[in-house]
């Protein structure tokens, strides 16, 4: 459950019911996250507030209570089958090398529901996030209008072909606005590379 999806709605005037119902929630969370983003932000107009603690506030993880919460269907063939699938993956990250061709928590918590195991996306992503052992993060989704923005990037991709790794350039084109992506790969990063891709926007 990403609390900013909450505070998302919200801010485009949907209703609490109407907001858990289309994030799957209790409409009881979507009120307490509500009403925390409410307070924090009328704490950010106050002379004395220490923002820094504030903004911190602001981007943290849901916080919940589960001292004497036992995962219900988190299973030892699940544990089993997602230590297989993270193996798997390691496997192949001493064979291509460093790269961010990880698989995601939905494309592993998709793997499982598709081999018949019954287990929800957000306890896959926690379990998941405890394997790997990764430092918290914390990212803001920004808004932007049509023709607004256009954001590029360029990254490295190792592929496996007949036997023989190779490495290709990977660029990305993206609308924030509509979250649609062009995705090209190039041997080189040179100039008429980036020409085609000016052409190709």
């Amino acid at each position: 459950m990403d609390k900013h999806a909450i505070i998302k709605l919200k801010l485009q005037g949907v209703y609490n019911r109407k907001a858990a119902k289309i994030l799957n929630i209790n409409r009881k969370t979507v009120a307490i996250y509500w009403n925390e983003h409410t307070k924090n932000n009328a704490l950010l107009q106050t002379a004395d507030t220490n923002v820094k603690e504030v903004q911190e506030k602001i981007c943290e993880q849901p916080k919940y209570n589960a001292e004497n919460r036992k995962p219900r269907k988190y299973t030892v063939e699940i544990d089993a089958r997602l230590d297989e699938i993270l193996e798997s993956e390691s496997e192949k990250c001493k064979e291509l090398g460093q790269h961010k061709q990880q698989l995601t928590n939905l494309q592993i918590h998709q793997i499982l529901v598709n081999e018949k195991f019954d287990i929800g996306y957000t306890t896959i992503t926690n379990k998941v996030r405890e394997k790997r052992n990764k430092p918290k993060e914390c990212f803001i989704k920004q808004s932007y209008d049509l023709g607004q923005r256009l954001e590029y990037d360029f990254g490295e991709v190792k592929l496996e072909i007949n036997g023989e790794i190779s490495t290709y350039h990977l660029a990305v084109l993206s609308s924030p606005a509509t979250d649609f992506r062009w995705a090209y790969l190039y041997k080189n990063q040179k100039q008429d590379v980036f020409m085609d891709l000016i052409c190709s926007s």
